[in-house]
């Protein structure tokens, strides 16, 4: 027993020795940070900001909902200058919550009612709305206002975010509802108008595509991308229902709304100079929660738990947080994912091959002891990030899908021919990036794409083809 114990003791006290040594070698690692790389200096210079405020779709939607008779670009400006007033406040405390900037008794202008007419990716969406015509009038009505106001934003030349970026930068959208009422309006007219409604109805949905396109070649965060590419979506959708509706006549322009796919126009890598200004942020607040050891106000926590989290957000904590090592991991991974954006569907296996590689080149150092704080950051985004890109190209494919819709109807395709037209013409049928083909359904009539990226499961990427009334 005296032997076992004795064998024991040392093993305690070597292990305990080693212990001390990979503590003592883990400081001293982290004694001191990198200098900032050239890539990382490059992300931290904010781009210029070329519009006017009545120039910019940003502040227009950030001032959407200002009362009636009031400027929403003077009511968003005024949004703006409030937040950006108040970001030391939030770099003090992550538990901040932004106060509004609206004077008491301020009424937002909301929409009133409800479409009730389902989303307009479902297919069930095109009938509904001919079955709906008085409550879509009813609705146009109650909110003229809101109305006005969205027609308007397309008459704005650009978009660029001018709140900086934070955990409470304002997201700009218009009202979901508005967004529906405007296509179901489109709808309504393509299949109960007369030809005069229908060709103006048909221009300005051209002019409601290109809002979107200008949104997402702006320059703003990866959501503001996002919801530009979910817009042209539903937009490509609404118009496919257009195109499957043999009841339903098209009228020219509709040529010009959907035009050969240029694989660059859905190219977001911008949007990560936006997403490493926003990474900045969240380092700067975790440095000012270390530095003045801060602590959720009222914590129920037991003493254990408090000392541990005033030891990983004070100085402790700090000494393995290195700010400079983390932005210059952060430039890496954002000019990958910039360079994973710009697609060439020659090389487009090889470009997610070299960003995966990337990845776990890196993932394999990401918990070494230089920096781990910083790198567990970078653990965490980076892994997600990845599949944005890929969204903004399974877009690009809907447009081509969309296309080729248009190409069976205007050729009066018979449903037997579809695989043979399909096969004669690759430019309109297989994936830009991918270049795979897509897949033809004859008893459903339906033509769907393999999409390059995880998807929502509530979206839709595919469409019903035209087919004669006899056939």
């Amino acid at each position: 027993m005296r032997k076992i114990l004795g064998v024991l003791w040392r093993l305690v006290k070597w292990g305990a020795l080693a212990l001390l040594v990979v503590v003592a070698i883990a400081f001293a690692v982290n004694a001191r940070d990198e200098k900032l790389s050239p890539e990382a200096q490059a992300l931290m210079q904010l781009p210029a900001n070329p519009y006017r405020p009545d120039q910019n779709i940003y502040v227009a939607l950030l001032g959407f909902d200002a009362p009636v008779g009031e400027s929403v670009i003077v009511r968003g400006q005024a949004k703006i200058d409030h937040y950006n007033g108040l970001l030391d406040e939030q770099l003090k405390d992550p538990l901040f919550t932004m106060p509004t900037p609206w004077p008491a008794g301020f009424k937002a202008l909301k929409f009133q009612g409800k479409t009730e007419l389902g989303h307009p990716r479902d297919y069930s969406f095109w009938p509904s709305v001919r079955d709906n015509g008085s409550k879509i009038d009813q609705l146009l009505a109650a909110n003229r206002e809101l109305y006005q106001r969205f027609l308007a934003l397309r008459d704005l030349p650009g978009y660029f975010e001018i709140e900086l970026p934070s955990v409470f930068t304002d997201i700009a959208y218009p009202p979901t509802e508005l967004r529906n009422l405007f296509l179901a309006r489109f709808a309504l007219l393509m299949q109960t108008g007369s030809n005069a409604q229908k060709h103006q109805a048909m221009i300005d949905f051209g002019r409601d595509i290109n809002l979107w396109r200008r949104v997402l070649a702006g320059d703003g965060a990866l959501i503001s991308k996002m919801l530009a590419i979910a817009s042209i979506q539903n937009d490509y959708l609404v118009l496919s229902d257009l195109l499957a509706d043999p009841h339903t006549s098209i009228p020219e322009e509709i040529d010009s709304c959907v035009p050969d796919v240029n694989v660059a126009e859905w190219n977001i890598g911008k949007a990560f100079a936006s997403e490493f200004q926003f990474h900045l942020f969240m380092h700067k607040q975790i440095r000012e929660i270390i530095a003045t050891g801060w602590q959720p106000p009222g914590s129920s926590d037991s003493r254990a738990v408090r000392w541990f989290m005033r030891a990983v957000w004070g100085p402790l904590g700090g000494w393995f947080f290195k700010v400079n090592a983390t932005e210059n991991l952060e430039a890496q991974l954002m000019n990958e994912l910039a360079r994973e954006s710009s697609i060439s569907p020659a090389t487009f296996e090889l470009q997610r091959v070299r960003y995966q590689t990337w990845l776990g080149q890196h993932d394999s150092t990401l918990h070494a002891i230089y920096n781990p704080m910083g790198k567990i950051l970078v653990d965490i985004a980076a892994p997600t990030y990845g599949n944005y890109p890929l969204r903004a190209y399974d877009a690009a494919a809907l447009q081509r899908l969309v296309r080729l819709s248009l190409e069976i109807r205007q050729h009066q395709i018979a449903f037997a021919d579809i695989p043979v037209f399909m096969k004669q013409h690759p430019e309109w049928s297989t994936h830009p990036a991918s270049g795979s083909a897509f897949s033809w359904n004859a008893n459903a009539g339906e033509i769907s794409i393999h999409t390059v990226s995880q998807q929502p499961a509530d979206r839709r990427f595919a469409v019903r083809v035209w087919r004669k009334l006899a056939e």
